[in-house]
């Protein structure tokens, strides 16, 4: 088991600022995983092997890529404004790519809009019989 945290991972290439552990709202996963340094930044997300945050490590590391990674934002990016109804938009007309959960882009219909883009880059699940 590994970790990732603020201040972790490469350079944010994208924002321009800080690392990519800097940046971890909705809007930010595009550039995590759809946006053109993604090669980069999974490489390392796959790669990394360190502890970077305390808590109980449940043994060794296994060595090689990780196989499962699971992302969250901080709780404000639960503050979603808009209306359920909303159109959703292409990807490609998305204003929330790469923007942070202040921006008045953070609206339910955009988010939907990074997580249906997410689904075209994450594999599907698999169910404990599929292992």
């Amino acid at each position: 088991m590994s970790d990732t945290n603020y201040g972790w991972g490469p350079a944010d290439a994208d924002a321009g600022s800080g690392r990519i552990g800097d940046h971890t709202d909705i809007g930010h996963w595009y550039n995590w995983f759809s946006g053109s340094h993604r090669d980069q930044y999974t490489s390392a997300l796959y790669s990394e092997s360190s502890q970077n945050c305390s808590y109980s490590r449940p043994g060794n590391d296994p060595g090689g890529q990780n196989q499962i990674v699971i992302f969250k934002s901080c709780f404000p990016n639960s503050q979603l404004g808009g209306s359920l109804a909303d159109p959703v938009p292409a990807i490609a007309n998305n204003p929330l790519r790469g923007q942070d959960c202040g921006s008045s882009a953070h609206t339910i219909a955009n988010a939907k809009g990074i997580y249906i883009e997410l689904l075209s880059y994450l594999p599907p699940a698999r169910t404990s019989s599929s292992w």
